[in-house]
């Protein structure tokens, strides 16, 4: 299984390519700090065992332990 590192995920481009790369059966982890997206855009992803969901800054560093196959 690919995984997907997905920044910006809560706003409107990211939290449809979320939604894409779940559907396409992606381990998708999603970064956003909602400065200017909403939980609502993604709330519906909780439950899908598929999904993490960190919420960062990506302007500050941050370690990420799984293997990343694309970063969006």
């Amino acid at each position: 299984m690919k995984t997907v590192l997905i920044t910006g995920a809560a706003g409107f481009i990211g939290s449809h390519l979320l939604d894409f790369f779940l559907e396409k059966k992606f381990k998708v982890i999603a970064i956003d700090n909602f400065m200017t997206g909403s939980f609502e855009n993604i709330k519906h992803n909780n439950s899908n065992k598929y999904y993490t969901f960190i919420r960062h800054d990506i302007c500050e560093k941050i370690n990420i332990k799984d293997n990343i196959d694309y970063i969006l």
